[in-house]
């Protein structure tokens, strides 16, 4: 029998940006007026973007085009000395939050490429996918342009999906099985 592969392809980074689903709005922002940025969705909610670093001061010396983070870092590979806490605790933590017009928070979400999140409102849910991001120290102090940007894609995931087909069976489960027919699939 063979040995199938570990099934771990999920949990792996991609070699490639993500991109906008079928269904997703997507929104390129370029951040001129500083941060924290506001970006409309519809005439509903909007999202702001902070970075709470609590760093004023060296944002305030550092050069206007010094990266403070960047969605590049999330796909390119680490070695394994650079996950220490050091590292860990120099990363900016860059969220997404959700807010109605109106006023009021709705949700506070991290800023993480390619990850889908949804947020359920008092009516549905939105769900919103990051897909890149690159945030300068100028945009930090306040406005201008220093290349800071955000990419992303939103859609309200109040629909259910257009087809349905139960799970696929485990390709583990089938090798143990050794069935012969397997017409009934």
């Amino acid at each position: 029998m063979p040995i199938l592969p570990i099934p771990i392809t999920r949990y792996l980074v991609p070699d490639q940006q993500p991109t906008a689903p079928d269904g997703f709005t997507p929104v390129a922002t370029t951040i001129t007026q500083g941060l924290p940025q506001t970006i409309p969705l519809d005439g509903t909610y909007r999202l702001v973007l902070v970075v709470p670093t609590g760093l004023a001061i060296t944002w305030r010396d550092a050069a206007p085009d010094t990266l403070v983070t960047t969605s590049d870092d999330e796909l390119a590979a680490q070695p394994d000395h650079a996950l220490d806490f050091e590292t860990l605790l120099s990363r900016c933590p860059a969220q997404l939050q959700v807010r109605l017009t109106a006023g009021g928070v709705a949700a506070t979400l991290p800023l993480v490429e390619g990850l889908r999140q949804v947020v359920p409102l008092g009516n549905g849910r939105l769900e919103i996918l990051c897909l890149s991001w690159t945030i300068t120290a100028g945009s930090m102090r306040g406005a201008g342009d220093f290349g800071s940007r955000i990419s992303l894609a939103w859609r309200y995931a109040d629909q259910p999906a257009p087809t349905f087909a139960p799970p696929p069976l485990n390709p583990y489960l089938l090798a143990r099985l050794q069935w012969d027919d397997l017409s009934w699939l």
